[in-house]
């Protein structure tokens, strides 16, 4: 059994959940916000992430202090289900990370006040995802 749990995140106010479909809506978790941090999951609880996820998350740094990103668990399908970490407000900021597979992938730090974070699962396997 997969047992989720949340360490701190980044520091930041405030954070928007972008999806691609309204069906996926259930399928990623936005945040939880405790003060200074957020926290962010695949939404997969003690299962498995569902196929066919595309969901992303914006965080901007109200103080205008830059946004610490790290994962409390991280297990993906290796080479076919990625997170991304980018930069900067959106997928056109520089890239930071490109994760997948069963990693510890440390922390990533932003040079501005933004982050942005972008979470693609294939078609076919799932593993018991991750969470940040």
């Amino acid at each position: 059994m997969k047992t989720t749990r949340l360490l701190p995140m980044v520091l930041l106010f405030s954070m928007s959940v972008l999806l691609d479909s309204t069906d996926l809506l259930a399928q990623c978790t936005g945040a939880d916000e405790y003060g200074y941090l957020m926290f962010f999951a695949d939404g997969s609880g003690d299962g498995n992430y569902q196929v066919n996820q595309s969901c992303s998350w914006s965080f901007e740094s109200r103080i205008g202090g830059i946004c610490k990103i790290g994962f409390s668990d991280f297990h993906t399908e290796t080479d076919y289900d990625f997170v991304r970490i980018y930069d900067g407000p959106d997928a056109n900021a520089p890239l930071l990370a490109e994760l997948s597979g069963n990693i510890d992938p440390g922390f990533y730090t932003t040079t501005q006040p933004f982050a942005f974070i972008e979470w693609n699962s294939d078609g076919i396997e799932t593993r018991p995802g991750f969470s940040g």
